[in-house]
């Protein structure tokens, strides 16, 4: 936690929000009229209870891509699991180190300012009014931040 608020106290944090906003304009933009070619995945949805199912759409979406070669999409669950409930490697794989903890258990360890809540809630507010006629999706996953 001491890296993270050491990297969350500077100026990085502020730098990188913005850039997340650039990164999402982008894509909303680049598919505005297409928007089977954009597959909008949140890391609540991907890492909570319905995460197999996600991955099993992020697996569906990449399989229509021409090169990419998916696993079978019945192994999906099971890889999900693995890699989520499973084991994460707290120093460099080494196996002497692993301990179960789920991605979300990291991210809660993460904790924000005040003053950084409130940036990043304005932040998330204009691109859901900037893109809620274009995307229901994108504008209840917005909604859902805030």
């Amino acid at each position: 936690a001491e890296d993270w608020i050491r990297y969350r106290d500077s100026a990085q944090f502020a730098a990188q929000v913005k850039l997340y906003e650039k990164f999402v304009i982008y894509w909303m933009n680049k598919h505005k009229k297409n928007r089977e070619d954009l597959l909008l995945i949140t890391y609540e949805g991907l890492t909570g209870g319905r995460g197999a199912t996600f991955t099993k759409q992020i697996a569906n979406y990449l399989d229509k891509s021409e090169g990419i070669k998916v696993i079978d999409p019945d192994s999906v669950p099971c890889i999900w699991e693995k890699f989520v409930h499973d084991k994460w490697y707290t120093n460099n794989g080494d196996e002497s180190t692993a301990t179960t903890i789920s991605f979300q258990e990291r991210a809660d360890d993460r904790p924000l300012t005040q003053d950084q809540i409130r940036v990043v809630s304005r932040m998330l507010q204009g691109l859901e009014e900037r893109f809620r006629r274009d995307d229901k999706q994108f504008s209840t996953i917005m909604n859902s931040y805030m």
